[in-house]
């Protein structure tokens, strides 16, 4: 699926490239970001945790699928704004459809998110 999304982003700029966990490229892919030769990556959870790259935005794409708890939502957001030259950045969730389960799975995620945020921003 995220080979067939790749197409739609590269529509946005076309050396957008697309990295997963089966990719044999994903390492070069990665490292290519982090050397500012692509202006980004669309990515499975793979790089949810452990990987830095300065000033990165970040968006997740379908927020409200089952694969994505509020652990890895967190991580995932956390990738916003750990490079001490740029502290501030943005972080979308894109959802299908705002229902009552999701509001009722994820509200708590948005207000821990929010305390942490209030903390280190204060």
């Amino acid at each position: 699926m995220i080979e067939q999304a790749v197409v739609l982003f590269q529509k946005i700029h076309p050396t957008i490239e697309a990295v997963h966990s089966k990719d044999v490229d994903r390492k070069e892919k990665v490292l290519k970001l982090r050397q500012r030769q692509i202006p980004g990556v669309l990515t499975s959870t793979i790089l949810e945790r452990g990987i830095t790259i300065p000033n990165v935005q970040v968006a997740v794409v379908g927020a409200d699928q089952s694969v994505f708890d509020a652990a890895a939502l967190i991580q995932i957001a956390g990738r916003v704004g750990r490079a001490s030259d740029y502290p501030n950045g943005e972080m979308y969730f894109s959802i299908t459809a705002l229902c009552d389960k999701w509001i009722k799975l994820k509200k708590p995620l948005f207000l821990q998110w929010r305390t942490i945020m209030n903390c280190l921003f204060m």
